[in-house]
């Protein structure tokens, strides 16, 4: 066995050390572990017409879920314009937030169907969602039994439709329409029985193409859903909590006035 002298062997062990410190200091860590975010700019953001949760009006984008996306961005330290939203129809923006990369859509009712294909952050509001018929017609819907033989129309991948089918509604008696305006000309048409429709939208909607808030008359009212902003499965958990933690800041922290940021937000549409 060789025998070294003592100052290179000194020397060997110092540059072991020191090499295996620098490997201790290069070696990744395990995946998962280091936290990793996108920015809100980078995402796709989709949206539609309903009023008062998100609309176009004179050209420019707003609504409730509106207003509370741009004060929630801004404290996450970045400006989403409006004009970045893509407001499509329902069934063109939930196809693509379900299939796109990096995308948020809403406001999107969270249903036990939809709770595992997005990630969400919420609540924004509840929504009601109603039965509109034509008046003259006299329907009466005390309860899911009388809607039997009843042709009820409802927005394509839209909430009512899991509503409907969950009170027992057979797939068939189901009409379904690409925008919440088609619906209101089928149902004064009488191309359909009952409208499936969100009732602040559908009274907004009502009064666009007849003329008329009370053109319908309300004869049933589902449980409230509560509304989400739901994000694509492979946007980061990190970037889905800060988008929550700001929400939830806007909710809980009060002015001086004693109201919150989220309150001063929703009373802008009462």
């Amino acid at each position: 066995m060789p025998i070294f002298p003592r100052p290179l062997v000194l020397s060997l062990l110092l540059l072991l050390m020191g090499a295996l410190l620098l490997s201790g200091c290069m070696t990744e860590q395990p995946a998962g572990k280091t936290p990793v975010t996108v920015n809100m700019s980078s995402l796709t953001l989709y949206t539609e017409q309903v009023p008062p949760y998100n609309y176009e009006q004179n050209g420019t984008l707003q609504g409730i879920s509106v207003d509370l996306l741009e004060v929630i961005t801004g404290k996450m330290g970045e400006t989403i314009a409006r004009d970045q939203v893509k407001v499509v129809p329902w069934s063109e923006g939930y196809t693509a937030a379900l299939t796109g990369n990096h995308t948020m859509i809403f406001a999107i009712a969270r249903l036990p169907e939809r709770e595992h294909v997005f990630k969400w952050a919420g609540p924004i509001v509840p929504l009601t969602p109603v039965l509109f018929a034509l008046p003259e017609r006299e329907i009466v819907i005390t309860g899911p039994d009388d809607l039997a033989g009843y042709r009820i129309g409802a927005v394509t991948e839209n909430a009512e439709i899991q509503h409907l089918l969950a009170i027992g509604v057979n797939q068939s008696q189901i009409v379904l329409a690409e925008n919440a305006s088609v619906l209101v000309l089928m149902l004064r048409n009488s191309e359909i029985d009952l409208m499936a429709y969100s009732q602040a939208a559908g009274r907004y909607f009502t009064r666009q193409v007849t003329g008329s808030f009370d053109t319908f008359r309300v004869v049933y009212v589902f449980q409230d859903i509560p509304l989400y902003y739901a994000f694509s499965r492979d946007v980061p958990d990190e970037t889905v909590q800060s988008f929550q933690n700001a929400l939830d800041t806007l909710k809980t922290e009060k002015g001086e006035e004693g109201f919150s940021e989220y309150e001063r937000i929703l009373y802008r549409y009462a």
